[in-house]
């Protein structure tokens, strides 16, 4: 008989989430992938044959170095013949992840603080307390027939964590910061201990003065300055761009794309003062198609800190720190003739995309787990490369997974490359399968862990129950909280029948001026002012009669006099507008979203914060 053994830990949402910056999400993806790789290498050499993810896929890729993004999943599936040799194999990969994470945990603690412990109140007791009790694992072994038996055993109610006392982590806040003291009365002795670990962090980009934090959060945040020594190589973390250097991706493209010699000059000056004045604003250009071949006239202008490209975040004192003596004035006009001289500036919103593959559970069961494993490990082969083929950064790939950040200008078409690259997958090995996905547009300044959780919930609630899979959702999330949403299946985003996705055409026709193949704010306002109640109930309405209704408001005094000029002019704007309705009207709900105008409107203005309200 064979058996099977299935293997989890957690958390993972959580503790990829709580992330301040994308160093935290990039570190805590791939710390969590390495753990995942430990334990299923302590299966493999207990006898063990993994059969879901391709083991073999997962162990080349790391041991050839190849990958900075997670690759293993937290979920695995093994064959054994014996039962009893699959509960014991399942006990070694339990000492094994734990006892690699001990190892990272204390590698952290022996170079980073170590030395600032006596300066604290019982650090070594949190630290040990917190480490040691942090991942909750489980496992069953049985029939390979019984594939819902570790759904099962999660179930079983563990009781919950309780939220430790005393001052709380400022990543993590259900733990205590390791400190120690109570900031409101032992402040300063708070304060001296910070200092000393944040003197051992070599950089403030390890560690910001108002961060205190705890045992957990410090791994998480150290793992890349320790991963040398621990995984083989270098995790480039200085390489890791922050959300504000993303949102300004397509800004520094159209410079590149301009081939102006004049603009180019002005880019390299501006890198240069910036150097002078505040040389620690110089760091490594990721690894993407955007800064292959970047004009050499521009000097150090691609290797700026995103902050130097943002006038808003560059006039943030806090968010963007400067040395004492540097004029922070001179920066900002220096920027600013830039900005003139591109007659643009950088946008103020990135992507996140998530994506997953849909009903897993019962393909495994359908088709079994090892044609299931071969195309999944076809597609989290491609995928990683069409996140790079469209500047992105892949945060996580494996399985039926992917989490990429990637600029607002290439994120709907790469989100639905993948869709297409994950159906051919399957179909390769002739099974039927859909992937859904989430895309949250974020301004920069959004908490990280705010625009994680939105994904999450888009992903789940509105791509796959609401919009029943094969679907793609979409945000919009300033500062002040979501300002539309809106989703659709695969085949309505993007029709076999067009090269371009549903909102490429209507943005192509925004402008801000008023004629009859235009979409201005000004008529786009029109239409929610007007005919928003039909937002409420709009099922009267077929889309061809919205369509002439809305038609009608664009051409209103504007069409030709001239019978046969009209009568084209017409079917032009009828055409376009038959496009917005399609975005705008949900065929299954029967329901008006002008949702949908305000992302065509949100998309046309590049998210330029001053003209995305």
């Amino acid at each position: 008989m064979t058996i099977h053994l299935h293997f989890t830990f957690g958390p993972v949402q959580g503790f990829v989430a709580q992330a301040r910056r994308t160093r935290d999400l990039y570190s805590g993806s791939f710390l969590l992938s390495w753990l995942a790789y430990k334990a299923m290498g302590s299966v493999c050499a207990s006898g063990g044959r993994i059969i879901l993810p391709d083991f073999a896929v997962v162990k080349s890729l790391i041991e050839q170095k190849q990958v900075k993004h997670g690759v293993a999943p937290n979920r695995f599936v093994a064959k054994f013949d014996d039962e009893h040799q699959a509960a014991e194999a399942a006990k070694q990969a339990h000492a094994a992840l734990q006892g690699e994470w001990l190892n990272i945990a204390e590698k952290v603690w022996e170079r980073f603080v170590k030395k600032a412990a006596p300066c604290g109140n019982g650090v070594r007791a949190i630290w040990d307390r917190q480490i040691d009790h942090f991942w909750e694992i489980a496992w069953v072994v049985g029939d390979e027939k019984e594939t819902s038996l570790l759904d099962c055993r999660k179930n079983w109610r563990t009781p919950p964590m309780l939220t430790e006392g005393g001052d709380h982590c400022s990543l993590m806040g259900q733990f205590q910061e390791l400190s120690g003291f109570i900031r409101s009365r032992e402040l300063g002795q708070q304060n001296v201990f910070w200092e000393a670990v944040r003197k051992n962090s070599g950089s403030t980009l390890n560690l910001e003065k108002d961060e205190r934090l705890c045992a957990i959060a410090l791994v998480k945040r150290f793992f890349p300055e320790v991963a040398q020594t621990i995984i083989g190589y270098d995790l480039e973390a200085k390489q890791w761009p922050s959300t504000v250097s993303i949102a300004a991706w397509p800004w520094l493209k159209m410079i590149k794309e301009r081939e102006d010699q004049k603009l180019l000059n002005t880019a390299r000056a501006y890198a240069a003062l910036v150097k002078k004045l505040e040389p620690a604003a110089i760091v490594s250009a990721p690894n993407i198609p955007l800064f292959d071949d970047y004009p050499g006239l521009t000097g150090d202008f691609k290797n700026l800190s995103g902050n130097f490209f943002n006038r808003t975040a560059l006039q943030n004192t806090k968010g963007t720190e400067l040395r004492p003596e540097t004029d922070r004035s001179v920066i900002v006009s220096k920027l600013h003739e830039l900005e003139q001289a591109s007659g643009d500036r950088a946008g103020n919103f990135y992507a996140l995309l998530l994506m997953d593959g849909d009903n897993m559970g019962k393909l495994i069961r359908e088709k079994g787990a090892e044609p299931v494993t071969a195309a999944l490990t076809d597609f989290s082969a491609q995928a990683p490369d069409i996140v790079y083929k469209q500047n992105g950064i892949t945060v996580y790939a494996g399985g039926d997974d992917l989490f990429a950040l990637l600029p607002l200008d290439t994120t709907l078409d790469c989100a639905f490359e993948v869709s297409v690259a994950y159906k051919q997958a399957f179909q390769n090995h002739e099974i039927t399968a859909t992937i859904s996905g989430a895309v949250v547009f974020a301004h920069y300044s959004v908490p990280l862990r705010q625009v994680i959780d939105q994904a999450h919930i888009f992903l789940d609630t509105v791509a796959k129950d609401q919009t029943e899979r094969d679907a793609l959702a979409i945000a919009v999330l300033k500062p002040g909280g979501e300002t539309c949403r809106w989703a659709g299946k695969f085949e309505l985003f993007k029709p076999e029948t067009q090269q371009e996705n549903c909102f490429q055409p209507l943005v192509a026709a925004f402008k801000e001026g008023d004629g009859i193949d235009t979409l201005s704010s000004k008529y786009l306002y029109n239409l929610r002012r007007r005919f928003a109640a039909l937002e409420e109930d709009s099922t009267d309405f077929a889309n061809n009669e919205l369509t002439d209704l809305f038609t009608a408001e664009l051409i209103h005094g504007k069409i030709s006099k001239e019978p046969e000029k009209g009568k084209k002019e017409r079917a032009e704007a009828k055409e376009l507008i038959s496009k917005l309705v399609d975005v705008c009207h949900d065929d299954t709900t029967k329901k008006l979203d002008f949702d949908g105008a305000r992302l065509v409107r949100f998309l046309a203005l590049d998210g330029k914060e001053g003209n995305d309200r």
